[in-house]
């Protein structure tokens, strides 16, 4: 019981094993065995189900190992994302081009940072005279994020990127 009372199940299941190997006619033990029983399995259930934090993909990733083709057209993506990069990278997905694949793991690392370090919900200031879109769920139409940033405004120095 002294197992049980400190929640170490698995010991515990132990000992009214060997209670009703010893006193099979124990009613009261069978009872505990079969309780004890229930919650290691359910510990167990618990823990096979458990989620974990996968390792990142982009862990061991050398981003500067990357070479960008000479043939690139687009701008090219430094530490930070600017309007100039972002203007060109709309461009291009709105004409059906892609970004060079190390600006792709970039762009995906940062928001990784981003979603990481941030607290799910902050509060803002906004000035009176600007304008605050929020683009929410696209259902999976991840194509539709940057068409509706298009439609809405362009990319310019006050935005808070």
């Amino acid at each position: 019981m002294a197992y049980t009372a400190i929640l170490k199940s698995r010991e515990a299941l132990k000992d009214f094993k060997t209670v009703v190997r010893k006193e099979p006619n124990n009613r009261d033990a069978q009872l505990k065995l079969a309780e004890c029983e229930k919650i290691v399995r359910s510990a167990e259930f618990f823990r096979a189900i458990e989620l974990r934090d996968e390792p990142s993909a982009a862990e061991g990733l050398d981003l500067d190992s990357m070479v960008i083709e000479p043939d690139y057209d687009g701008v090219k993506l430094g530490d930070e994302m600017t309007p100039e990069f972002i203007t060109d990278m709309l461009e291009r997905f709105k004409n059906g081009k892609k970004i060079h694949k190390k600006y792709v793991y970039q762009i995906v690392i940062a928001v990784k940072k981003i979603v990481y370090d941030e607290p799910t919900m902050v509060e803002m200031e906004i000035a009176d005279d600007a304008t605050l879109t929020v683009c929410g769920d696209t259902h999976g139409k991840m194509h539709w994020t940057p068409l509706a940033f298009i439609a809405i405004c362009s990319p310019h120095e006050s935005m808070n990127i």
